[in-house]
C-alpha cells in the first residue's frame, strides 16, 4: 500500500508539471534577452522618469536561420513610464505577448541614468521572482539602448557577447547582481560595476582617432566654407570625408572601465591603468596580456598567471593607513629588446619591473576611488574584522577617512615562464 501511495504522488506531481508547461505556448511569450534603462529624452513629461528598452528574441528567425534565410535574431523596443513597472506595461501593450524574463542574460544602464541612482531599478528586479540573482549588470558609457541594438558578427546578440567577455576572456570586472546589491546596502564596502559601450569594427582607439579627425576636418571645413549659406555645408562634407564614415557599419561591444558607486548612485569611474589596478586588487586580472614600456626590455608583454593580494589597514593618529602587499607569478610573452632569460638576474629584473607596474596600478586605483570618497575595495570590512571597536568609532566618517588615507603598495613575484625562445642570437 505504501508503494502505491508513493507512485500515485509521483504521477500526480508529473501531471501537474506537464499541465504548467501546456498553459502557455512559445508563441505566446516574449523572451527577453537583455534589459536597458536610460534617462528619458529631453522634453517629455517630467512624471515619465523611466525609459525602458527590452531586447526580445525573434523566435521565427531561428527557423529562418536554419534554412539559410537572413533574419535579425532580436528586436529592441522601448517605452516611457513612471517607473520600471509602468514602462514594462507600456511595452506589453505594444507587443501583445507575455513578457518572459527566464532567459534574461544582462541588464544595462546608461551612465546618465546611473548617476541619478539605481534605487527604483534594483527594487523592481529584486521584487520580481523571474530574475536570477546571478544576472549581470553593466553601466553603458552612452545609451543602454544602443548596446542592446548592437549586432556583433560572432554572437549577433549583444548581451551574449558581453557575457562571453565576462565569463571566458576575463577582460572586465565580473560581479553577479546579488553581490552588487549586497555591496550597495553594506556599511563596509561600496558597489562597483563594469562599463561597456559600442564601437565600430575598427576598434575603440581607432574610433577615437577618427572622431578627432572628424572634429578637425569639420573645423577646417567651417573656416573654408565661409558664411552660412555660401559653403558651410561643403565644409561639413569635407570634415566627414577626412575622418571617414562609419555610421553604416555594424557596432561591436567594447569593455573597459569600472563604474564607482556611493550607495546606489554612480559617482565616478576607474579608467585605463586605474581599472586594471582595480581588477588586480580583486584578483580578477589573471591569464590576460599586460604590456609594459621598459628601458631594458622595450615593450614587454606578460601574462599574470596567479595573484595573491593582501590588504592591511590601521588607524594611527586618526589617519587611515592602507598597505597592499601583492605576490604574483607571471609569464613573458614578448620583449622588444632581446635578453637572455636563462640568466636568473634577467628574470629577476623583469619581475621587479612588473612588480613596480602592478603596485603603481593598484595604488592608482585606490587614489582615484579616494577622489570619489567611495571605498569599493572593502577596506572598512578589513578594519571591522581586525578591530570591531575601532570600526564602530570611525564608521560614521569613513568616506572622509578613506579619502584622506595614506596608501602604500608593493608587489613582488617571479617570472615562471619565458617562452620557447630563451636566448637572443
Amino acid at each position: 500500500m505504501r508503494k502505491l501511495v508513493i507512485a500515485a504522488v509521483i504521477i500526480a506531481v508529473a501531471l501537474n508539471l506537464a499541465g504548467c508547461w501546456s498553459q502557455k505556448n512559445m508563441s505566446d511569450l516574449a523572451f527577453v534577452m537583455g534589459i536597458g534603462f536610460d534617462a528619458p529624452p529631453e522634453g517629455v513629461d517630467p512624471e515619465m522618469n523611466e525609459y525602458l528598452s527590452l531586447q526580445i528574441a525573434v523566435t521565427r528567425s531561428f527557423g529562418q536561420e536554419a534554412s539559410g534565410a537572413g533574419a535579425e535574431p532580436v528586436w529592441v523596443t522601448s517605452a516611457l513610464g513612471k517607473g520600471p513597472a509602468d514602462a514594462e506595461q507600456s511595452i506589453a501593450r505594444q507587443i501583445g505577448r507575455v513578457i518572459f524574463y527566464g532567459h534574461t542574460a544582462a541588464i544595462v544602464v546608461g551612465k546618465e541614468r546611473a548617476e541619478k541612482g539605481l534605487e527604483g531599478i534594483l527594487d523592481a528586479i529584486e521584487r520580481f521572482p523571474g530574475f536570477r540573482r546571478s544576472i549581470l549588470l553593466f553601466i553603458v558609457d552612452g545609451e543602454a539602448k544602443g548596446v542592446l541594438e548592437a549586432m556583433p558578427k560572432l554572437d549577433q546578440i549583444s548581451v551574449m557577447a558581453m557575457l562571453r567577455m565576462v565569463r571566458h576572456t576575463g577582460i572586465t570586472y565580473s560581479i553577479p547582481f546579488g553581490d552588487f546589491v549586497a555591496q550597495t546596502e553594506s556599511e563596509f564596502i561600496e558597489g562597483a560595476l563594469p562599463i561597456t559601450d559600442t564601437v565600430p569594427p575598427g576598434g575603440h582607439d581607432v574610433q577615437k582617432t577618427r572622431d578627432k579627425g572628424n572634429q578637425e576636418g569639420g573645423q577646417k571645413g567651417d573656416k573654408e566654407g565661409g558664411k552660412e549659406g555660401e559653403g558651410g555645408s561643403g565644409g561639413g562634407q569635407g570634415g566627414k570625408g577626412q575622418g571617414g564614415d562609419t555610421s553604416s557599419q555594424e557596432k561591436i561591444i567594447h569593455m573597459g572601465g569600472v563604474a564607482v558607486f556611493r550607495g546606489k548612485k554612480m559617482v565616478g569611474s576607474l579608467e585605463g591603468s586605474a581599472s586594471e589596478g582595480f581588477l588586480l586588487f580583486k584578483e580578477q586580472y589573471r591569464n590576460i596580456g599586460y604590456t609594459i614600456k621598459t628601458q631594458d626590455f622595450g615593450d614587454m608583454g606578460v601574462i599574470i598567471r596567479k595573484l595573491n593580494v593582501k590588504p592591511e589597514v590601521n588607524i594611527v593618529n586618526n589617519r587611515l593607513q592602507i598597505r597592499i602587499k601583492t605576490k604574483f607569478w607571471a609569464s613573458i610573452t614578448q620583449v622588444e629588446i632581446q635578453q637572455d632569460f636563462t640568466d636568473r638576474d634577467v628574470r629577476e629584473k623583469a619581475a621587479r619591473i612588473l612588480g613596480d607596474k602592478i603596485a603603481n596600478d593598484i595604488k592608482l586605483a585606490i587614489t582615484t576611488a579616494q577622489s570619489y570618497g567611495s571605498d569599493v575595495f572593502g577596506f572598512g570590512g578589513h578594519l571591522f574584522r581586525k578591530n570591531p571597536k575601532l570600526w564602530q568609532k570611525h564608521k560614521s566618517n569613513w568616506p572622509e577617512l578613506f579619502s584622506n588615507a595614506e596608501v602604500h603598495s608593493e608587489a613582488t613575484g617571479d617570472v615562471i615562464r619565458t617562452g620557447i625562445i630563451r636566448r637572443s642570437n
